[in-house]
């Protein structure tokens, strides 16, 4: 699974070291897209259709256009997301996990779909 960050301005950075560099592929940002952040590539939303949506999470990070992202995201079928804001992660509006929380659980997951579990 790819760990992706939607959003390649301040909000993306704090997400990009609370996350860790290491465990990021790419980020998202439709207006930085061709640039470089951290020495990690930036693509556009468009870029990246031949990425199987499957095997991409999407860290939302930014809370000045989360909603147009979230649409964007949803308007092209991408449904593995999560919302990054002040070091919390949420997949709806009701969750709110520390990053130790969410990789808790991440870990668990991925260790379930590869039958490790």
């Amino acid at each position: 699974m790819k760990i992706v960050i939607f959003g390649a301005g301040k909000d993306g950075i704090k997400a990009l070291k609370d996350i860790g560099k290491e465990n990021i592929s790419f980020f998202i940002d439709n207006y930085k897209a061709g640039g470089i952040l951290e020495g990690i590539p930036i693509f556009s939303l468009q870029q990246i259709v031949k990425e199987n949506k499957k095997d991409l999470l999407i860290f939302v990070a930014s809370s000045k256009y989360k909603s147009e992202i979230i649409a964007q995201l949803e308007e092209n079928c991408y449904t593995n997301y999560c919302i990054y804001m002040n070091g919390f992660i949420s997949r709806n509006k009701n969750e709110r996990l520390s990053i130790e929380q969410w990789g808790n659980i991440y870990n668990e997951s991925i260790l379930e779909e590869r039958k490790v579990i």
